[in-house]
């Protein structure tokens, strides 16, 4: 079986479908009973505990009561999905068995992301040639799509590829990874038909790859999938990599797909410059067959250790790309609760534990240098289906990486040596009280080391300075037989510095200080009330990174910095009502993410995107139904490197159909307090602070 669990042993999927098809190639850890808590519990409790738990009641309630009151599209007609006839009680959770058949659409119906729309940039001009790396239909598990690869024949320094994906029938939506010369370069996931043929295209500028698209190769596509009588789904990808000649490259940075003008206006920061292509890229994970994906997937307390490469002298600037998913008992993670209350409405409740908190860290020889938190992803099969068609969730197409700077290990990697890097995904907590909960299985990973050379660096010398971190965390919770109220909060935090001296060609040396800073935080409420039926959950998830550079004889004569903040605010809420033959279920979400760049003070990119639904679903024994309506809001302003302006577009979708779609677009922007004060509201839904939860803005 491939290492990658994709989607079958996905708790919401089991919710939704019934049991996993695939059975797994682990054993399922066995969580840590809580009888004996349990029944102390039951004790009597003295009158200060009495006067906790009432306080923590109020607390959780007073935090979430205004859940219900957003602003969510509401008058649903809850007559366009048609399900499976099949139907069981469902578990506790935002989850139902959720009909998997979508009837009366038109035949081929477009499922599209909102996004940043300018992709490729105008600037690459007319592509020069268009080549076809990937053209395959998935209908099996474990056998991804493997070819050889050569570079054109022209002259080209960005590459754009697109992925075009069709499928008919009912399938579940599945995981897909990119690998070109061994490096994974882009994770995608795909749609769910419902019965109907549904394609999308979707592109992802790789530019900052343009190493790998330089060389004879291979190129590795892995779409796990399993086809049955019931579930006939077979995605058909076709997979298009577009070459470009951008002769004013060296005057922009790449932030994602977004080009920005990230020129520092001190010249001392060209050698340390990474507004280009990286010189080389290392796949950290390697496999001996060049057709097994080289992914890990992390579980438990695990920690993946990998042997690290020397780099030249002439290597200025180091950075690793991490994709990190949960997958399978970890693919909604933020709805996890504490161990001791996974079974606190019974062993068959479907709650999941190890709580909700998940950060990844970094380490360097067993030290901690950096550590950030994940987006919850969400696939397009996630919490409730309808919700997905016609529009996917945030970056659902193209899951982005974490990227984290480790110029601060060059002093060392320039000399060579035995030196490791290690990740894990740690539930947060356990870091704070010393326990061993860790995570849940199905952490699937990949990491490329990115290097950044400069011609006129001849020679290089440093050392590390200091290496810390710091964390901190906490929890407050209550629950009995019929009701859970908890609140999650951890902050992890690490810093990197290091001596970096460059010996330059003209004769002159440059001695700098580099120092790379990463925050990881997350504060996550939940309330669970009438035995689990109804579910509210507030999770908050914040990175904060920084870069700075400065003279290593005067710290504040500093070079360059750079500073990157992304928030994820989600809120989800169920209430779930039936019968032994008929439940109904109500689900609304708010889920979004804002983000801001600022280089040497400067603010030169803020966007922000959120997502406003409500669906109902209405199970059966003669077939699930549902529908869902939702509004997507998309904002983002730029300082380019030829121009300043900005982009908005809504998308309303009712009945899974796109029924208003307005764009705007406006150039010479210079005022950033609008879109400043959307992306202060988006970071400031949280379910701890300031009582009553605010509305998701409606400013845009």
């Amino acid at each position: 079986m491939s290492k990658h669990l994709a989607r079958d042993s996905s708790v919401w999927n089991r919710l939704i479908y019934g049991s996993s098809r695939v059975p797994l190639n682990v054993d399922h850890e066995q969580s840590i009973s809580e009888k004996e808590v349990e029944r102390n519990r039951k004790k009597p409790m003295n009158f200060r505990l009495v006067i906790f738990y009432a306080w923590m009641a109020i607390t959780t309630v007073f935090a979430l009561y205004e859940v219900s009151k957003f602003s969510l599209p509401s008058n649903l007609n809850p007559s366009l999905v048609s399900g499976a006839n099949d139907i069981s009680k469902p578990k506790v959770g935002l989850s139902s068995k959720a009909g998997v058949l979508f009837a009366n659409k038109e035949p081929s119906n477009e499922i599209i992301e909102v996004s940043y729309p300018f992709v490729p940039s105008e600037r690459y001009g007319q592509s020069l040639h268009t080549q076809l790396l990937v053209n395959d239909t998935f209908d099996s598990w474990g056998h991804p799509s493997f070819a050889q690869y050569s570079p054109p024949d022209v002259e080209f320094n960005r590459v754009v590829l697109t992925l075009h994906v069709n499928i008919t029938g009912i399938q579940y939506d599945r995981l897909g990874h990119l690998f070109v010369g061994g490096a994974e370069v882009w994770r995608t996931s795909t749609i769910e038909p419902g019965g109907s043929l549904v394609f999308s295209v979707f592109s992802k500028d790789v530019s900052k790859y343009l190493a790998l698209f330089k060389e004879e190769s291979d190129v590795l596509f892995q779409l796990d999938n399993v086809v049955t009588d019931r579930y006939t789904g077979k995605p058909h990808v076709e997979l298009y990599a577009d070459y470009y000649y951008d002769a004013t490259a060296a005057s922009d940075a790449e932030f994602g797909q977004v080009l920005v003008n990230a020129a520092s206006s001190d010249p001392r920061y060209r050698y340390f410059d990474i507004r280009k292509p990286a010189d080389k890229v290392y796949p950290l994970i390697k496999e001996k067959d060049p057709k097994t994906p080289p992914i890990t997937t992390i579980s438990g307390e695990e920690r993946l250790t990998i042997q690290l490469p020397q780099v030249s002298k002439n290597t200025t600037r180091l950075q690793l790309d991490i994709f990190a998913s949960g997958n399978g008992d970890e693919e909604f993670w933020y709805t996890n609760v504490l161990d001791k209350y996974k079974d606190v409405f019974g062993s068959d409740s479907g709650l999941l534990g190890h709580g909700p908190l998940r950060i990844v860290n970094v380490f360097f020889d067993g030290e901690k240098i950096a550590s950030q938190t994940q987006q919850p992803f969400i696939f397009t099969g996630g919490i409730s289906p309808s919700f997905w068609s016609p529009i996917v969730a945030i970056n659902a197409f193209g899951l982005p990486s974490i990227n984290v700077d480790v110029s601060g290990l060059l002093p060392l990697l320039w000399e060579g040596g035995n030196h490791t890097i290690s990740f894990d995904v740690s539930n947060g907590l356990d870091e704070v009280d010393g326990g061993h909960s860790g995570v849940g299985n199905g952490w699937i990973t990949g990491v490329n080391l990115l290097t950044y050379e400069n011609k006129d660096v001849v020679q290089a010398t440093g050392q590390i300075l200091h290496i810390g971190n710091r964390t901190r965390g906490n929890s407050i919770s209550f629950g009995r037989k019929t009701f859970l109220s908890q609140i999650v909060n951890g902050i992890l935090e690490s810093q990197l510095t290091s001596e970096l001296t460059l010996q330059l060609a003209n004769g002159q040396e440059l001695s700098t200080v580099a120092s790379s800073f990463s925050k990881g935080e997350i504060s996550n409420v939940q309330q669970y009330l009438n035995s689990g039926n109804k579910q509210s959950v507030v999770h908050t998830g914040h990175n904060a990174k920084s870069f700075i550079l400065s003279n290593k004889y005067d710290l504040e004569d500093r070079i360059h910095q750079t500073n990157v903040s992304l928030s994820y605010p989600l809120v989800l809420d169920s209430n779930q009502n039936g019968t032994a033959n008929a439940t109904d279920l109500d689900v609304s979400i708010v889920y979004s993410l804002a983000t801001t760049l600022d280089i040497d003070d400067h603010r030169v990119m803020a966007s922000a995107i959120g997502q406003n639904a409500t669906s109902v679903f209405h199970l059966r024994p003669d077939g699930n139904y549902g529908d869902a309506k939702m509004t997507t809001r998309y904002s983002i302003q730029v300082s380019g490197p030829t121009k300043d302006f900005t982009y908005k577009r809504r998308v309303d979708a009712d009945h899974g159909k796109i029924t208003y779609d307005q764009e705007n677009y406006e150039e010479n922007t210079s005022d950033w307090s609008e879109i400043d004060q959307l992306i202060e509201e988006l970071a400031s839904i949280n379910g701890t602070d300031h009582g009553p939860l605010p509305e998701l803005p409606t400013v845009w």
